[in-house]
């Protein structure tokens, strides 16, 4: 009886693991958007990228805003939260709730097969907020750190500051859970810190450059079935177009 208790805890284990697995590599092809034009773009365009992911065109009406919204860093703040949101945006809020909080701003891409969708938004101390949606609710918001000189970082809740080393993220937050070749994942934490994220006129890859919140996943660390899904964030749309041609 307790073998076949233990054949059926790890078969459901597995299992677990596959799904994750499966839904990791699905949101692959539409994390991080982000290149040096497409930093660029999220200013200045209205039109919807076309992907191997099946990208759709916005169904937008001629009163659709064609630029990001404009946030007032002074009203909405200088900290993100970890796990939680900024400025009264909340990871896991409906599109609904986004727009009353934010309002309307320009949707740069939108997929019907993953039912996800990207909003941009711009902070008037120059930063770049990616929300993205998944099934019509927040999935993660992503900070780019496009400030202009001067102006004070936006900073976590362990007040690690855009453009700090990324040593420092190590000595306060510890290893990462995952490393790739952009971000330092934090799950846990429900926080990731971009190495390789353009920055306007600025490119350290040793430094914070963005920093992307999403729900925390409890005893990350100690879990017998490590989570495999990786959070949306806005830029390997682009990076998974030129790796298909």
């Amino acid at each position: 009886m307790g073998l076949r208790r233990a054949h059926n805890a790890r078969y459901v284990s597995r299992a677990v693991v596959t799904r994750k697995d499966m839904a990791m590599r699905r949101l692959t092809a539409v994390v991080l958007l982000v290149t040096s034009a497409g930093c660029a773009s999220m200013q200045t365009t209205s039109g919807v990228r076309d992907s191997s992911e099946a990208i759709a065109p916005n169904d937008r009406s001629l009163s659709a805003p064609t630029q990001p919204a404009v946030l007032t860093r002074t009203r909405f703040g200088h900290v993100i939260e970890d796990g939680v949101g900024y400025g009264g945006v909340r990871i896991g809020m409906t599109s609904d709730e986004l727009t009353r909080a934010w309002g309307p701003t320009v949707v740069v891409a939108r997929s019907t097969e993953q039912a996800y969708e990207v909003r941009t938004f711009r902070l008037d101390t120059g930063e770049s907020i990616v929300a993205m949606l998944r099934r019509d609710r927040v999935e993660s918001l992503q900070f780019i750190d496009s400030r202009r000189p001067g102006e004070t970082p936006l900073r976590t809740s362990h007040d690690v500051e855009m453009g700090d080393l990324l040593d420092r993220v190590r000595t306060v937050y510890g290893d990462p859970e995952k490393d790739d070749a952009i971000f330092f994942y934090y799950f846990a934490e429900g926080v990731a810190f971009g190495r390789d994220c353009p920055r306007k006129n600025i490119h350290d890859s040793r430094r914070v450059s963005c920093v992307l919140v999403f729900q925390k996943t409890p005893g990350f660390r100690s879990a017998s079935v490590v989570p495999r899904y990786v959070p949306l964030s806005y830029g390997r749309i682009h990076t998974a177009q030129r790796e298909s041609r």
